[in-house]
């Protein structure tokens, strides 16, 4: 693997977004990583280690408000931002990267914004790997938390509250969630208008699954507690795509990526036959 290297994206508004990437020695294509909620593209050291070997250039980026980027901490006055961010920083990779096909992986919450940017915006993308996205919300949040995020989102829009991610609910690795734990890049809150965002997202992105027309890989571990992979059943059902691919983990947790290196592995394996396939 060559050496990373990184970089900051200014924004039209002035935002600075962190991108760091890793050229593989004879690439294939590319892997841009869409991250999670709260967390940062620094916590993808798996995949990089992966798919570099294997061929492929990995690209990283921290949403603004996340990890080294600049903004005020896990809030936006509307989702959209969030893919708005990602055309620009596509756009960026594509001139970095040079020729060569670019797929977008996006975990969590990055998975949902790589459904409304590649699935309803349809950008110039070779397609897209989802992993564990929110169409459906496992973790039990409080009825009471959701209607106060609804009207503070318009009173006290960047009130923040805890996010409910549980970290030992992230890898049954527990080295993870620990790492999480004390990781002073990650995020533990979020705030009220980004709640009030996230579930309209997630309102949408449901009700216009049958527009969806990009290749795509869905994956999602079926003990996922923060996830519902319910949810990604229900939404590869209604998908419009003549290429679309759901598989399913038997008792895999949340983040795939960072399971039990045995476990993981058989996700790589599928992730890089899947992009071979279409290389």
């Amino acid at each position: 693997m060559s050496a990373s290297n990184e970089k900051q994206i200014a924004m039209a508004d002035g935002t600075a977004l962190h991108l760091t990437w890793t050229m593989a020695a004879k690439p294939k294509g590319t892997v841009l990583v869409v991250h999670g909620i709260g967390e940062h593209g620094g916590r993808y050291k798996n995949v990089e280690a992966a798919l570099v070997p294997a061929g492929w250039n990995v690209f990283t980026y921290d949403h603004r408000g996340h990890g080294r980027s600049t903004g005020r901490r896990t809030h936006v006055d509307r989702f959209d931002v969030y893919a708005d961010d990602l055309q620009r920083v596509f756009d960026e990779v594509q001139a970095l990267a040079g020729k060569g096909k670019i797929f977008v992986w996006g975990h969590s919450m990055g998975g949902l914004i790589t459904t409304i940017w590649a699935g309803l915006r349809r950008p110039a993308v070779w397609g897209a790997i989802l992993v564990a996205p929110p169409y459906r919300i496992a973790v039990a949040v409080p009825k009471a938390k959701i209607m106060a995020a609804k009207i503070l989102s318009n009173i006290i829009p960047t009130l923040a509250l805890a996010n409910e991610v549980d970290p030992g609910l992230l890898s049954r690795d527990p080295a993870v969630g620990r790492a999480y734990a004390t990781d002073a890049l990650v995020e533990r809150k979020a705030t009220v208008r980004w709640g009030a965002e996230m579930l309209g997202a997630i309102d949408r992105v449901n009700a216009r699954a049958s527009e969806v027309q990009v290749p795509y890989l869905l994956l999602h571990g079926t003990a996922d507690k923060i996830t519902s992979s319910e949810g990604s059943k229900a939404f590869h059902a209604k998908t419009a795509s003549s290429d679309k691919t759901l598989t399913l983990y038997d008792g895999y947790f949340h983040e795939l990526h960072n399971e039990p290196e045995g476990e993981r592995a058989r996700v790589f394996a599928d992730v890089l036959a899947w992009l071979e396939k279409r290389a």
